[in-house]
């Protein structure tokens, strides 16, 4: 069989590949042996570099290993997320008992202005005024043993003020205090009029029936360095 080179060339990729027919074949032989181009254009093709089959299981342990490492690196990643957050919670809540308090009201003496249970919150380097509501931490033995304990109270009267508590009325520096009700007061046992040390703070509790505070002697008063802050919100 007399074929040119052209379609010597087109058969040739079947004939490589094997599956052409045996006369095609046997055809392509008989032009190679006496075709030196032509035989060097299958050497050409022989030498061509494969395309490797990929590696079902060799793909998927690539996958699962990209897959763990990316997973153990989000968990760094969150690990490192969440510690951060919780240092700047812990940071958050050290610098708000730097400056503030959270104290628990644990009696009716406040009332009906602080309930018994509410929690409140105290600035502690607010400079008391009257009229504000601050808590005080207090000491009392009564069984040989030092007890501490912190109340929450009004401020009645400042340091350098004259205190006195006559016909059920609370007078400061001899005027009659609008903070608490007149005629009604018990004077508790206490001897007045008494004047304030440069320190000292005379505290009542809003439910002044039931209150026990600067008006009587074992309760005492107030000691600047006793105060824990002014309250401002509960």
């Amino acid at each position: 069989m007399n074929l040119t080179c052209d379609m010597i060339r087109d058969l040739m990729p079947l004939y490589h590949d094997g599956v052409c027919s045996a006369d095609s074949a046997a055809a392509v032989e008989e032009h190679l042996a006496g075709c030196p181009a032509c035989k060097k254009e299958l050497a050409r093709m022989d030498e061509a570099v494969s395309v490797p089959v990929p590696d079902a299981d060799g793909g998927l342990k690539a996958v699962k290993k990209a897959w763990t490492k990316a997973r153990k690196q989000s968990f760094r990643k969150g690990l490192g997320i969440a510690g951060g957050i919780f240092l700047g919670i812990a940071l958050l809540i050290g610098v708000f008992f730097c400056f503030f308090s959270v104290e628990r009201m644990v009696s009716r003496s406040m009332e009906p202005n602080i309930s018994d249970g509410e929690l409140c919150v105290f600035s502690r380097f607010a400079e008391p005024d009257r009229g504000d509501i601050v808590c005080v931490s207090l000491r009392w033995g009564s069984d040989g043993a030092l007890h501490t304990f912190e109340d929450i109270v009004r401020v009645a009267a400042l340091p350098g003020d004259t205190v006195d508590l006559r016909d059920g009325t609370l007078y400061v520096n001899g005027e009659a205090s609008d903070l608490f009700p007149a005629g009604v007061l018990d004077p508790g046992d206490r001897d007045y009029p008494v004047t304030l040390g440069d320190e000292e703070y005379f505290v009542l509790g809003d439910n002044h029936a039931d209150s026990y505070d600067s008006r009587y002697e074992g309760y005492g008063l107030a000691a600047k360095g006793d105060l824990l802050g002014v309250y401002i919100g509960g």
